[in-house]
């Protein structure tokens, strides 16, 4: 389930907008959970798709570059069993120039964090019920390069290391909308 906080009519999206999907979670489908909550998809729609499929663009080559990360890090990974699920790979991080290069491209940012969890993946808070510093650092870096007067909400969540992702699908959605420069989280 997505939770997405709509002020002064932010959303929907016009078609036209730019966007910059950011976060491996855009490219890659976690479909179901782990043992039981398994699931055995005939196909998967990647947010990426599911967006193209309704008109939008993504930034030229920010899905190769996604893709390639996603292989080499997979090839990283241990092997499991059969019935246990590959652990998720560690989020991408950009820094601030090449954000910077997409913001100035793009009209808007939407970043995506991603979690999986069921039988023998048992939750834990560090990295996982909280976001990990690279996470902390692509939606802080992502709002600068975006707008430079973070939402003081923003902030103040990332200021917070006991935050979790639960207050981020809150208050902004698994998917975070960072919207152009004049325009603040829905408010102009």
């Amino acid at each position: 389930m997505v939770l997405l906080k709509n002020q002064a009519a932010t959303l929907p999206l016009p078609a036209t907008a730019r966007l910059a999907l950011l976060g491996y979670g855009s490219y890659q489908v976690i479909a179901g959970g782990t043992g039981s909550g398994d699931v055995n998809e005939a196909y998967a729609t990647t947010f990426l798709q599911g967006l193209q499929n309704a008109g939008f663009s993504n930034a030229a080559g920010l899905e190769q570059s996604y893709t390639r990360y996603i292989a080499e890090e997979e090839a990283k990974l241990p092997a499991t069993e059969w019935y246990l699920a590959k652990p998720l790979i560690p989020e991408r991080s950009l820094d601030e120039a090449e954000l910077q290069r997409l913001a100035e491209q793009q009209d808007v940012a939407v970043v995506t964090i991603g979690r999986r969890s069921g039988e023998f993946v048992d939750r834990k808070a560090e990295g996982d019920f909280t976001l990990t510093a690279t996470e902390h650092a692509l939606l802080e870096r992502t709002a600068n390069a975006f707008h430079h007067l973070v939402e003081a909400e923003l902030a103040q969540f990332l200021r917070n290391e006991g935050s979790s992702p639960h207050f981020l699908e809150a208050e902004f959605g698994m998917c975070m909308h960072v919207p152009p420069p004049g325009h603040h989280f829905g408010l102009k």
